[in-house]
């Protein structure tokens, strides 16, 4: 047979609910008071940030994550279809990829350009197989 030996009770045991109330009120500020800032060698922009440009017709498939609705398995798709023809020269042909959710690229369009379709790409989705 095993003895269970007693613990000491917690010193906030008896405290009223109101002091402990209290008591976690002041560690929330606490712990909310201490985050990064300045001091701690984090300095946030005067400005926005001007978003990233993706073009669709350069860019390898990870850049095209950044679009909201496109995973992996469709970037690549994308990918594979800019190689297969060349390049696009719409945004209605990308949206046409299948797979590719309704509005995405239309959401996106301020963010997306066609660029020149280049003759030797840096980066290819058969690099990856």
């Amino acid at each position: 047979m095993t003895r269970r030996t007693r613990s000491a009770p917690s010193p906030l045991v008896g405290l009223p609910r109101g002091a402990l109330l209290l008591l976690w009120i002041a560690l929330a500020l606490t712990i909310s008071a201490r985050r990064p800032g300045p001091a701690d060698g984090v300095r946030l922009p005067d400005r926005p940030v001007p978003p990233v440009t993706i073009d669709l017709n350069r860019d390898p498939w990870p850049r095209l994550l950044l679009i909201e609705g496109i995973g992996e398995a469709l970037a690549k798709r994308i990918v594979r279809a800019r190689e297969e023809h060349g390049g696009f020269s719409d945004l209605a042909e990308v949206q046409a990829i299948p797979g590719v959710p309704d509005g995405a690229i239309e959401r996106a369009r301020p963010w997306l350009r066609l660029g020149p379709v280049s003759e030797a790409p840096e980066w290819s989705v058969s690099e990856q197989r």
